[in-house]
């Protein structure tokens, strides 16, 4: 069953690729047969994660956030670099 949140493609400025499901970003962690699981990206111990099938349609959305999201500015070639705050 997809869901209807639809998981933004997110280029950092140092190359990475993530998602972002409401404001929240998520990194690749390991493919399945279910899917493809990528966990948040707080360095906090956040258990938050995502499954996308091979499409980058989003399944599922597990875990609650113990943090708000990371704050971004977009730069000119539409790379995404993190706000420190």
């Amino acid at each position: 069953m997809l869901l209807r949140n639809v998981p933004k493609e997110v280029l950092l400025a140092d190359g990475k690729k993530y998602y972002m499901v409401n404001n929240y970003t998520y990194s690749f962690k390991y493919g399945t047969e279910q899917g493809y699981q990528w966990r948040c990206t707080s360095s906090s111990g956040c258990n938050a994660f995502i499954v996308m099938n091979g499409r980058n349609q989003l399944l599922r959305v597990s875990g609650t956030h113990a943090h708000d999201p990371p704050k971004y500015h977009v730069v000119k070639d539409g790379r995404y670099v993190q706000i420190e705050t």
